[in-house]
């Protein structure tokens, strides 16, 4: 699946969970997916930023209880996504660093940030 682009690229080691459809029995819009990833990364749903190109992953950061941001990169484009309510929609993901406050660790990964909502202002 997917999982061997992200092993081949050597991306893989950059990210602390990875869920694929292979871990959950539930696919989007269900939230399944996106709470087997907030589990394992011993987090609330609520405190986690789910980013999505489609509708299909607004809905289901919503259900999840977690902050959502669209990005125009997908099929969908802006009207589609703002139906879904997001808390932000950006041109792309390159726009997020403006956004969000990430820290980063030691090891260069990304530790746990407040929630916090945005304006697309």
């Amino acid at each position: 699946m997917k999982m061997h682009a992200l092993e081949e690229s050597g991306t893989a080691v950059l990210f602390d969970a990875i869920i694929t459809p292979d871990d959950v029995q539930l696919k989007k819009p269900d939230p399944e997916p996106l709470c087997e990833c907030a589990r394992r990364l011993g987090v609330a749903p609520g405190e986690c930023v789910y980013v999505g190109d489609m509708r299909v992953d607004l809905k289901a950061g919503k259900s999840a209880g977690m902050t959502t941001v669209g990005v125009l990169t997908g099929f969908d484009d802006h009207d589609h996504l703002e139906n879904e309510h997001p808390d932000l929609i950006l041109d792309s993901v390159a726009s997020l660093k403006h956004h969000l406050s990430l820290p980063l660790s030691g090891n260069g990964r990304l530790v746990a940030a407040n929630r916090r909502r945005w304006s697309a202002n």
